[in-house]
């Protein structure tokens, strides 16, 4: 499957097992360790922030503008009787009173 929120999904996934291990390890290790959950909880986040560079950088700066956010947005789904628009639903499909 090449899904791009399957893909980010799993990276979310997989840095909050990572910060949960590096508690957990931390934790279960003697007080010499007790810096190890700070130093995942950072590298876990450089990794993050330089990921969401390169996926930024991949749009070439599209994301900058207004007309990008208008178009993933505002958006008309219908998905077994319940319908959404522009972010608003209600079981009957039309917008909340």
């Amino acid at each position: 499957m090449d899904s791009g929120s399957l893909r980010k999904d799993g990276l979310c996934s997989l840095s909050g097992g990572l910060l949960s291990l590096g508690v957990w390890v931390s934790s279960a290790a003697s007080d010499a360790w007790w810096w190890l959950d700070a130093l995942v909880a950072m590298a876990v986040a450089a990794a993050l922030v330089w990921y969401g560079r390169e996926e930024l950088r991949a749009l070439d700066g599209r994301w900058r503008r207004l007309e990008f956010w208008r178009e993933a947005g505002g958006k008309t789904v219908s998905i077994e009787g319940v319908q959404e628009i522009d972010g608003w639903t209600d079981a009957a499909g039309g917008r909340p009173r």
